[in-house]
């Protein structure tokens, strides 16, 4: 229900994250929280499992991109984080970690998003997150389900490889270097955005 952040440093240039509770479910807890973090935050990623763009609210019900909406702030911009669900290793050798399917689905997403957030938008990044964990992970409690997908993965694919292949590494550059070489033109960009709001 609180926001969590974390602090990094890419260089000389130091930036956090901050992990905010999501939209979705008894949004009344935690719209606070939400509010105060994207107000501080000049980037936000919404992250789903889903290839395909947010639902649009219906009967006085508002749907998650008119959450999102909702609580941007004039100077945020917005990205996607789409975490494919890969539970088996053959799903990253065969082709790399997106289907034709699913490439077109992220079109259609970022289509959808830049109609309603307009200039804020900017574009959808897909990734494994569960893939990209376990080619990491160090302490995994032995027989444990972890320990298990670990070692089917790690017997199909080397650490460096499941690490390149989950997406992650293009996500971490990303962060470490556009995100924050820029962020004087950010901060201009921002305020720009609040005045003329």
């Amino acid at each position: 229900l609180a926001t969590q952040m974390y602090y990094f440093e890419s260089g000389q240039q130091k930036f956090a994250l901050l992990d905010v509770p999501g939209i979705e479910g008894d949004e009344e807890k935690v719209t606070r929280e939400i509010w105060n973090a994207v107000q501080k935050a000049h980037a936000v990623f919404y992250v789903t499992s889903k290839a395909a763009a947010p639902q649009k609210g219906d009967d006085g019900t508002m749907g998650t991109l008119e959450k999102i909406r909702r609580h941007l702030g004039s100077q945020t911009e917005v990205w996607t984080l789409y975490n494919k669900r890969v539970t088996n290793p053959i799903q990253l050798e065969a082709k790399g970690l997106l289907s034709e399917d699913e490439l077109a689905s992220l079109q259609v997403l970022d289509e959808k998003m830049r109609e309603q957030l307009g200039d804020h938008y900017l574009r959808s990044l897909p990734l494994s997150a569960q893939p990209a964990f376990l080619s990491v992970a160090k302490c995994l409690v032995p027989e444990s389900l972890s320990a298990k997908s670990q070692d089917k993965f790690l017997r199909k694919l080397s650490s460096d490889e499941l690490l390149a292949q989950s997406n992650l590494l293009y996500l971490q550059a990303l962060l470490a270097g556009d995100f924050v070489r820029n962020y004087k033109e950010k901060i201009v960009h921002s305020n720009a955005n609040k005045a003329n709001q």
